[in-house]
C-alpha cells in the first residue's frame, strides 16, 4: 500500500514537471480589423510570433552570498528594532511608576500639610515622652515647608 502512493506521488511530480514546461509557450499579435491589438497562445490569422526572454537562471554562487549578506543586515536591523522596543517598554514602565510614586507622595503631602495647617499647634515627642511644642514662627516654617512639598510633589 505504501510503495503505491510513492509511485502515485512521483507520476503526479512528473505530469507536474511536463505541464510546467508546456507553459512556456509561444506568445501571438495580431491586430484585427478595428485595430484592436491581440495577444494569445494560439496563433491566428496575420498573427506575428513575439519570442520571449528565457526566465534567468535558479541562482548562482554571487547571488547566494548577496542573499546570505541581506538576510544578516535585516536580523541586525530586527535585532536593533526589538532592542530599541525593549528599551522604550522599559521606559515606559519607569515612568508609570515614577508617577506613581509622585502621586502617593503628593496625597500624602497634601494630607500632612492640611492636617498641620488646620491644626492651633504642632509639637514634637522627646525621648523621654514629653510633647515639645512649636513657636508660632516655627509652626509657620514648618507649615511653609509643607506647602513646597506639596507644590514639588503635585505638579
Amino acid at each position: 500500500m505504501r510503495d503505491g502512493s510513492c509511485v502515485i506521488k512521483i507520476l503526479v511530480a512528473l505530469a507536474l514537471l511536463l505541464t510546467s514546461s508546456l507553459l512556456w509557450s509561444a506568445v501571438y499579435r495580431w491586430t484585427d480589423a478595428d485595430g484592436k491589438v491581440h495577444f494569445s497562445d494560439q496563433p491566428a490569422e496575420n498573427a506575428e510570433l513575439i519570442k520571449l526572454k528565457k526566465p534567468p537562471p535558479v541562482a548562482n554562487k554571487a547571488a547566494t552570498t548577496t542573499t546570505a549578506k541581506r538576510k544578516q543586515q535585516q536580523q541586525r536591523l530586527l535585532n536593533l528594532y526589538r532592542e530599541e522596543r525593549e528599551e522604550k517598554k522599559k521606559q515606559r514602565i519607569e515612568k508609570k511608576a515614577e508617577r506613581k510614586k509622585r502621586k502617593k507622595t503628593c496625597i500624602k503631602a497634601k494630607r500632612e500639610w492640611v492636617k498641620y495647617r488646620d491644626s492651633k499647634s504642632i509639637y514634637d515627642t522627646s525621648d523621654s515622652g514629653t510633647r515639645e511644642y512649636y513657636s508660632e514662627e516655627k509652626r509657620e516654617r514648618y507649615i511653609k515647608y509643607l506647602k513646597g512639598e506639596v507644590t514639588k510633589w503635585c505638579r
